[in-house]
């Protein structure tokens, strides 16, 4: 386990309530998670009750307590350096005293964002910075920093919600979990590198690279349950996929695997690959259930507008996939495709491009809910999240950093 810092401290003290029947109220900095209150009061007689919490406008109240003497409850996902109100409610609608708690500010060594807008639920994104470290960071649904994951991580560059707001992240020959508590293990998987996917049960697939008998390889790695690995091996299916293509004096241009995630629409492991660029879906077994090119030239041919000329990342959709790509159009510049299923072939239907003066090179994308899109533009350090064309919310970091491929939190990051 890797220590990480509170954000909150301090000791509100004992708080007497007598007419509520509420006693010995107590909130202290929790010893384990990040932007978390560890909140604790009396009931005579032994009863019901609840905890309402209020900052910047945010309401949550917990559950229900069994009955008893004594109650406790955690409050996680809180904001830096704002106030906290809390106030325990009895089954009876009586109400104990607010008692006001304040967050302290985030460590030099978190980057500040510069926020517009709002998406529909939160994100996780690692972020990087020159010398080479990462920090796994927690935004709500403001893209304010509720939570944050260490400090000089392996360099992360994307994460994936595992479900229960555990989170998986891949880079750099290592793969991280990091719990709910915000406890992170960090476990060498060599090759390891760029992107991976989880499915709902757990399975996790990952690209890797590696050599043998002198030759560079590469792979998809795709881990059961029971921790057995499969290797789709892209070297036996070349000729396939139309992975290479013939290039000036004889010279032979390959593609390499840019992304991997779980498409729950067809229920089957979703890789892309760039220049030549395509998709193919994978079962569990590393069967090839179909293949999906930009160029026409093997599987189904995509219809797009414009030569597609290097994939980053895809994502799947209820209708189809989002593609991050760059779009030979007379510019330097990536866009995001969308992608749609008429039939058995893609079409395109739509595409989003940023700044492209600022814009270039690698980003991600992931679906974030049923119509909402996140965008990360890694080297302009630039987030944002679409709803259809519309830019809904834009997140900004300082000169020097970038963003990896976020993933949306599953479920609320308050009141583990």
């Amino acid at each position: 386990m890797m220590s990480v810092s509170l954000l909150l401290s301090g000791l509100l003290g004992c708080a007497w309530d007598e007419s509520a029947g509420l006693y010995g109220f107590d909130a202290t900095t929790s010893e384990d998670q990040v932007n978390a209150l560890d909140v604790s009061w009396e009931q005579d007689p032994p009863g019901v009750s609840r905890l309402h919490v209020v900052q910047g406008g945010r309401t949550w109240t917990s559950d229900w307590s069994g009955a008893g003497w004594e109650h406790s409850q955690r409050v996680a996902g809180l904001r830096a350096d704002e106030d906290v109100e809390l106030q325990v409610e009895t089954l009876e609608s009586l109400f104990g005293d607010v008692h006001l708690a304040r967050t302290e500010p985030l460590p030099s060594w978190v980057p500040e964002l510069r926020v517009s807008g709002r998406a529909s639920q939160g994100l996780a994104v690692p972020v990087l910075d020159s010398s080479g470290e990462s920090v796994a960071l927690y935004l709500d649904s403001e893209g304010q920093i509720v939570g944050y994951g260490g400090r000089g991580l392996p360099q992360l560059t994307a994460l994936e919600s595992t479900g229960a707001g555990t989170l998986a992240g891949i880079g750099d020959g290592h793969m991280v979990r990091v719990d709910e508590q915000l406890c992170l293990q960090i476990e060498s998987v060599p090759g390891a590198h760029h992107d991976l996917g989880v499915a709902p049960d757990g399975r996790v697939a990952w690209l890797s690279l590696g050599t043998e008998a002198g030759v560079d390889r590469e792979w998809v790695m795709i881990r059961d349950q029971d921790g057995d690995r499969l290797m789709f091996d892209r070297s036996e299916h070349y000729q396939e996929l139309g992975l290479f293509h013939q290039e000036g004096d004889g010279d032979v241009q390959t593609s390499h695997f840019n992304s991997v995630s779980w498409d729950p629409w067809r229920e089957a492991w979703l890789v892309s690959w760039g220049s030549p660029t395509g998709m193919m879906w994978l079962d569990d077994a590393g069967n090839i259930l179909d293949v999906q090119d930009f160029r026409g030239e093997v599987g189904h041919g995509i219809e797009a507008p414009a030569y597609v000329e290097l994939t980053h990342e895809v994502t799947p959709t209820p209708t189809g996939v989002m593609v991050m790509a760059n779009v030979v159009e007379g510019q330097d510049c990536s866009q995001v495709l969308e992608l749609q299923f008429q039939g058995d072939v893609l079409h395109q239907i739509d595409q989003y491009e940023g700044d492209c003066q600022q814009i270039f090179a690698i980003g991600g994308v992931r679906s974030l809910g049923h119509t909402e899109t996140v965008v990360t533009w890694s080297t302009a350090g630039l987030l944002e999240v679409l709803d259809g064309p519309d830019r809904v919310m834009e997140v900004r970091l300082p000169f020097g950093y970038g963003f990896g491929y976020a993933s949306p939190l599953e479920e609320p990051f308050q009141g583990r």
